[in-house]
Parts: structure tokens; C-alpha cells; sequence
């Protein structure tokens, strides 16, 4: 039911080790009418059974990837969940973090669907009726927690997380970890990020707004320059190129000019696109500090 390069990517575990939670990198086959759905699953190791959550990544297309995840209390509720987007035209990773508030694992409600193998059903069937009440369950509502868009210079393929916690206290850091592929254009990075638990009735502007274009055309600062310039040299080769009448004689553009035209290439290359955030709904949060 997976596809290849796509499995399961992401495991984590509750700090008292009751609940396993994981998910696929990408989406199986049996939803590809929502590529963009991935089955959180949070599986109860004393009963045996699971409760699986939609989680629609932040990418129109469903190509962004889930590369781990991790719990920050002991009932599975609390969830950072690691996007990896990889542009092949640009060669540069989106990478962002979202929190995740999980409702209670309560399997008379509609926020999941509760899975148990018994000898009553066979697996087929029980993977077929989970699966409609899966595509019917609601979608969770994700805060984006950090974004790498503002720090190029540290992104690249991040694959692993964990968390420093003190004993008896919920985690303060995030450590984050890149892969590099054994390619010598990419980079093992390993970050570190704070978390600071706030009150969400206490902030009504949290959480903040994201960053435009995360999930647009990506260019390169360098890429974008060398855009600029062969476009300054054209537009001086046509300027100064001289006719059969003659040279041509076209007034220079003044200061202002050249910088509107600046911003409204600059404009152009930027494209905003819908992360479908929501505002969390419960009384505490977090963030990156």
C-alpha cells in the first residue's frame, strides 16, 4: 500500500513509553485521491489498538514529505511534525515545522478512526472500512512552529529530530539533523532550537503569521543577481546598439525608474502560497524561541 521511497519515515515515543506515533513520508495508495493526507498514527501499546489522524501537508500537490516526528507529552497529544520539501529546478530544500494539538484519543468521536485486529475480520476488510472512515475523519489543525526560509545558509535534507528534556519537565530544545547523501554540494547540519510553552489565551496573536512564499518558486540569491545583471546588460546593448538611421538616442532611466522595475521583477518571481494554518484551539502552545 506504499509507494517506493515513501514508507514509513517518521517514529516517535511517548516519555513513559506507552504510545507509539509514526507515519509514511508520503501517502499510500489507497488515498490518492488526497495526496496531500498523511495517517498519523498513534498506536496504544497496553490495548493494542491505534488511532490514525489525518494530517494534510503543506503543499498543494502532496509532494511535501514527512521525514519524522515527535511527541512532547506523555499522552501523544502534542506533536512537531518535520516537512522536507525538495525543488528539483533550484536544487533547494523547503524545510518547516508544524505543531500539532491532537484531540483526545477517544474512539466514539469523529477525529479518528480506531483501529483493532481481531480474528472476527480479516485484514483486508478491517483495511477497507478503516480506510472510509479515515478519508471521512477530520483534518487536524497545524501551526507552523519554524520555518528554514529565513536561513538558507543552514537548510538542507533534514531527516532527524529528538529533544532535550530535565527530568519530570516537558522538552526546551529541539535537535535537528541533515542528511548529506555523501554529496559534496550538500552539508550535515545539526541545529538546535528552543522551545518556550506559552498561553494561548494570553497571546491572541499567536501563532505568527507564516512567511510568504514557502511553497512558491524558490531562487537563489545568487540565481536572482546573475538575473538582474544579464538584464541590465541587455537593456544597455539595446540602449546603445546603433541603427541604420543612426545611433539610437533613448533618455536613460532615472534612479526611481530602474528601481521600480527592480521590485516588479522581484515581484514577479514571488509567488505566496496558502499554507492552511489554523490557530490553535486549546489553552497552551508552543514555540521556537
Amino acid at each position: 500500500n506504499q509507494y517506493v521511497n515513501e514508507g514509513f519515515e517518521a517514529l516517535t515515543v511517548t516519555p513513559d513509553q506507552k504510545y507509539l506515533v509514526f507515519t509514511t513520508e508520503g501517502h499510500v495508495r489507497a488515498d490518492d485521491t488526497i495526496p496531500q493526507a498523511r495517517r498519523i498514527v498513534v498506536y496504544d501499546r497496553e490495548s493494542e489498538g491505534a488511532a490514525v489522524y489525518k494530517y494534510y501537508v503543506h503543499d498543494e500537490k502532496g509532494k511535501s514529505g514527512v521525514s519524522d516526528i515527535l511527541v512532547l507529552d506523555d499522552h501523544a497529544r502534542e506533536l512537531v511534525i518535520l516537512e522536507r520539501l525538495y525543488h528539483n529546478k533550484t536544487h533547494i530544500d523547503t524545510v518547516e515545522l508544524y505543531y500539532v494539538s491532537l484531540p483526545a484519543h477517544n474512539p466514539s468521536g469523529n477525529d479518528a478512526t480506531y483501529v483493532k485486529l481481531s480474528d472476527d475480520i480479516s485484514a483486508a476488510t478491517a483495511a477497507a472500512e478503516s480506510t472510509r472512515k479515515f478519508h471521512e475523519s477530520k483534518i487536524l489543525n497545524a501551526s507552523l512552529l519554524f520555518s528554514f526560509e529565513n536561513h538558507s545558509e543552514y537548510t538542507d535534507n533534514y531527516e532527524g529530530m529528538t529533544v532535550f528534556a530535565n527530568a519530570g519537565e516537558k522538552p526546551h530544545s529541539l535537535i535537528l539533523v541533515s542528511d548529506d547523501n555523501f554529496h559534496r554540494s550538500q552539508t550535515t547540519f545539526v541545529t538546535t532550537l528552543g522551545l518556550q510553552y506559552i498561553n494561548i489565551a494570553d497571546d491572541p496573536g499567536w501563532p505568527p503569521a507564516p512567511p510568504p512564499n514557502t511553497y512558491g518558486y524558490h531562487f537563489a540569491p545568487s540565481v536572482f543577481l546573475l538575473l538582474i545583471s544579464m538584464l541590465m546588460v541587455m537593456l544597455l546593448i539595446f540602449y546603445n546598439y546603433p541603427t541604420r538611421s543612426g545611433s539610437r538616442h533613448h533618455d536613460r532611466l532615472d534612479d526611481s525608474e530602474a528601481e521600480a522595475i527592480q521590485i516588479e521583477m522581484a515581484r514577479s518571481h514571488s509567488i505566496e502560497g496558502d499554507h492552511g494554518t489554523t490557530p490553535l484551539r486549546q489553552e497552551q502552545g508552543v514555540q521556537v524561541i
